[in-house]
């Protein structure tokens, strides 16, 4: 957290991240939305993994990896299971990447995916909550997170099966 904080040349948001054809796309979300779930499902269908916890980003708006083991929960409890992302079968990214989408959806049993689609303005703000330093770098996380949402196919809603969002988004993402 400290690092987040005050990370000089980075702003973080909590949020999964995979890569899919050199662009990014970004899970943001709070604890318990289901973040690392999809993370692992995307990872499964052939994404590359950068984090699970944190995008991070730099003042262009690219997203580097943070490929910390994914922070798997144990029976929906606070307590977690590190895993290796090798153990999914994947990989771990290793350069920034642009975003291509950002998706603030969260899990629902029984949801269908029904995202709807948002403006560039409304992922920025959006963006803005789930940052770790909005308050002590204003400016700074601003700038990145408009970045970061300007050129982005930006979405919300509910989501159900993790392996069916995770056909969803990457259907998205190579369309955007």
């Amino acid at each position: 957290m400290y690092i987040a904080l005050h990370a000089p040349d980075h702003v973080f948001i909590h949020a999964g991240v995979v890569g899919v054809e050199d662009r990014a796309i970004v899970l943001p979300g709070r604890s318990f939305a289901g973040k690392t779930t999809l993370v692992a499902a995307l990872v499964k269908a052939g994404a590359e993994y950068w984090s699970d916890e944190y995008a991070v980003l730099d003042a262009d708006g690219l997203v580097h990896p943070y490929p910390k083991p994914l922070s798997v929960r144990i029976n929906d409890t606070r307590e977690t299971d590190e895993q290796p992302v090798e153990s999914l079968g994947g990989r771990a990214g290793d350069r920034p990447l642009p975003v291509a989408v950002i998706a603030f959806t969260s899990y629902h049993p029984g949801a269908t995916w029904a995202l709807r689609p948002c403006t560039a303005g409304e992922g920025a703000v959006k963006l803005l909550e789930h940052s770790i330093a909005a308050r002590s770098r204003p400016e700074q996380v601003l700038a990145a997170v408009r970045h970061a949402a300007t050129n982005a196919l930006i979405l919300e809603g509910d989501r159900g099966d993790a392996s069916q969002a995770a056909n969803a988004l990457l259907s998205q993402q190579t369309a955007s």
